[in-house]
């Protein structure tokens, strides 16, 4: 992001009218550090502007050469600092106020850097810098729409101004326009070849369009001019998965561990690496969601089949779900650090570090144990003759994961009404309030305050699932636990949905009884239920 619009090295007006100096001297300093700071030589810049500073300490431009280099170097409070001194050396330097917004920004001082921001849009309404760094708070503020507003305002005065460019393409993405993104980021990239956001950000717009080719295409040329990119690297692991390059996919899906959001865990024993387990005592632990540890348990009975001694450590509310794993213990996670063993794992590398291609890693879910003491309270529930249909449309809200991949209750009118049908809430938390929303427009029965209330969550959901006809889902936790229940699950997906399930197919090779429902068109789930109910009324459930 940057700061402000570069100084001009040969604004030196204001300091050779102070007097202060002999002019030659500054001049010089002046022009060495804004070609340091243009050539990227941010130290350096740094070192000259201080001299000029020290020679003529009423230079404005001085000082916002100053801001320039320690915004660069990654120091925004010394930033603020010096574009502050040269907003009270000259209040009508626009740069100098620019450069103040752009340093709160930064700081992630949004609310300040807004009012920065406006303070400068007020003085000249036409300068670009000005509506961007706008845009950068307001985004950060949770204001996205007024954010993309901002953002097109400054490429109105500057249609090159390549970081605003990128900037709304990310906040359309995350709306759901990814075409609109789209065009933007051709016009970015178009502009700036070596520019490596907006290859990164048009790999996952590409990716959220179903074009999978091409997404694949950005995301290496952003992880060959930027070979950190971790989250570049996980986008193309998730489209060589989906396309069924499994080695290599998941060779690339240990791009994950790089994310910031990755949590390390640290043990006084050493991480495996592959090859020979006979005999080796290993912990394995779950490392993401609820979903994931269903999905990858499969794996750690594998990884016991080849001679290991295995402990998974899981998510509580699947500790007991999955006790009789075969040929594993299963532990809870706070557990993970109290005992010994030769070697650990996290649960998603398994397929890598067991070398499976795409014949071994489509093998059978893992056998869930909900034990017999719930299931007649929920079966007692369910009048046997009607269709009892779970359903779950919301997943975990928090992060880009759940763009796009939830669905509204109301989309779900369609089958309630349909005769013989009776659809049971198996929401809880986050869409739980749509509930209220459809209070008197359609029915979905919800199992009550108990459900799912105690320490072994998960428990009553998986019971009564076991119970029921027919399980309907977004792609959350809810279609994993279904799909190793063996119960016949239909799973509403986005166009670009999970690598997980592929892509061009209605069936799933790791849940056999699942049955896969796609958009048509994105954002479009009305046409998705109106060919579900289509097949809801006719009972075809594969």
């Amino acid at each position: 992001m940057p700061p402000s619009a570069a100084p001009q090295a040969g604004d030196s007006g204001s300091a050779l009218r102070s007097g202060s100096c002999d002019p030659m001297p500054l001049e010089r300093w002046l022009h060495l550090a804004g070609a340091r700071l243009q050539s990227g030589d941010f130290r350096g810049s740094l070192e000259a502007a201080a001299e000029a500073a020290s020679l003529a300490p009423h230079s404005v431009l001085a000082r916002k050469i100053l801001g320039a280099a320690c915004a660069s170097l990654g120091d925004p409070s010394a930033a603020l600092n010096h574009y502050a001194a040269a907003v009270a050396l000259d209040g009508r330097d626009k740069e100098a106020h620019n450069g103040v917004a752009a340093a709160l920004n930064d700081l992630r001082e949004f609310a300040r850097a807004l009012a920065a921001s406006e303070i400068t849009l007020s003085l000249w309404p036409d300068f670009a810098p000005a509506h961007y760094n706008r845009g950068v708070a307001l985004a950060a503020l949770g204001r996205p729409e007024d954010a993309i507003a901002s953002y097109r305002q400054a490429l109105a005065q500057n249609p090159g101004f390549v970081e605003a460019l990128n900037n709304c393409a990310v906040l359309l993405a995350r709306a759901q326009r990814s075409g609109e993104a789209i065009k933007l980021l051709d016009r970015a990239v178009e502009r700036a070849p070596d520019y490596a956001p907006a290859h990164a950000n048009r790999g996952r717009a590409l990716a959220d369009l179903g074009r999978d080719a091409e997404a694949l295409a950005s995301c290496e040329r952003a992880l060959a001019l930027n070979p950190n990119d971790a989250e570049s690297g996980l986008t193309r692991a998730h489209l060589l998965l989906a396309a069924g390059e499994v080695r290599e996919g998941l060779a690339a899906f240990e791009w994950r561990r790089r994310l910031p959001a990755w949590t390390e865990r640290r043990f006084a024993f050493p991480e495996w690496r592959g090859g020979q387990v006979s005999g080796a005592k290993i912990l394995v632990w779950a490392e993401q969601g609820l979903g994931d540890t269903l999905h990858f348990s499969r794996y750690a009975s594998l990884l016991a089949a080849r001679g290991a001694a295995v402990t998974l450590a899981v998510q509580n509310p699947l500790r007991w779900l999955l006790a009789k794993l075969p040929g594993v213990r299963v532990i809870g996670l706070d557990q993970a650090s109290q005992e010994a063993h030769d070697a650990h794992a996290p649960l998603m590398s398994l397929p890598r570090l067991l070398g499976l291609d795409a014949a071994d890693l489509f093998v059978e879910p893992a056998r869930l144990d909900i034990g017999v003491a719930p299931l007649p309270r929920w079966r007692a529930k369910l009048r046997p003759e009607l269709f009892h249909v779970g359903v779950a449309w919301q997943g975990n809200p928090s992060g880009d994961v759940d763009r796009g991949r939830s669905f509204p209750l109301a989309a779900l009118a369609r089958l309630s009404r349909l005769p013989g049908v009776k659809l049971w809430s198996l929401q809880k938390n986050a869409g739980a309030e749509q509930m209220r929303d459809i209070a008197g427009l359609f029915a979905v029965e919800d199992p009550g305050p108990v459900f799912d209330a105690g320490p072994d969550a998960f428990i009553d959901t998986a019971a009564l699932m076991a119970s029921l006809d027919l399980v309907v889902t977004c792609d959350t936790a809810l279609a994993h636990l279904a799909g190793s229940l063996r119960r016949p699950v239909w799973i509403a997906l986005q166009v670009a949905s999970e690598w997980r399930w592929l892509r061009d197919r209605d069936d799933s090779p790791f849940y056999p009884t699942a049955r896969l429902f796609r958009q048509s068109r994105p954002g479009d789930w009305p046409e998705l239920f109106r060919r579900m109910e289509v097949a809801l009324g006719e009972r075809r459930f594969i």
